[in-house]
């Protein structure tokens, strides 16, 4: 297979690996914030706070990723996201009990997980020839609920052993490798 055929491969075996360590961290923070509070509740309003923007705001982002240059908008999508879950980290860190300041940075978070989502999947059929279109969608389709087996029981461990910041120090390893692979 030549290196052109690859590239998707890769690109995408490396984003599925930023994945699983989005998706530790997201687990991690459930986890750390019913620790504080007892509930179950701010964990669901985080979870909506997070889908909110691609309810609302789905087609100004998506056109916003078609003006820009996709690659672009992978590396911010996926930096912003980044930042966020470092942020949201930090809150509850630092204790407070506020948690507003958790919901609007989820909410932006979900900003730059739709500005991502957007951009990768107008750069997917860009990527790869008509023949490996099935299989770069397939893969792409397996990397959610890959992760999704794959995350929880890791940071779990992850958790156990080394607290938050053992799992947030996981994640922003993936994501350097993801974002560096993409740059």
């Amino acid at each position: 297979m030549t290196l052109g055929r690859r590239l998707p491969f890769v690109f995408f075996g490396l984003q599925g690996l930023s994945l699983v360590g989005s998706r530790m961290t997201s687990i991690a923070v459930g986890i750390q914030l019913f620790h504080d509070t007892g509930r179950t509740t701010p964990l669901l309003f985080l979870s909506l706070f997070n889908e909110l923007p691609l309810l609302f705001f789905g087609n100004w982002i998506g056109m916003a990723a078609d003006r820009w240059k996709r690659k672009t908008a992978v590396v911010v999508g996926d930096t912003g996201q980044m930042a966020c879950t470092a942020l949201i980290v930090g809150c509850l860190a630092a204790g407070g009990g506020l948690l507003w300041p958790l919901y609007v940075i989820a909410a932006a978070q979900g900003l730059f997980m739709a500005l991502q989502n957007a951009a990768t999947n107008a750069l997917t059929p860009l990527m790869v020839q008509d023949k490996d279109l099935d299989r770069i969608n397939s893969l792409k389709e397996l990397l959610f609920p890959l992760a999704g087996v794959i995350a929880p029981s890791a940071a779990g461990m992850l958790y156990e052993m080394s607290g938050i910041s053992g799992v947030l120090a996981a994640d922003l390893l993936t994501f350097l490798l993801g974002t560096g692979g993409i740059a």
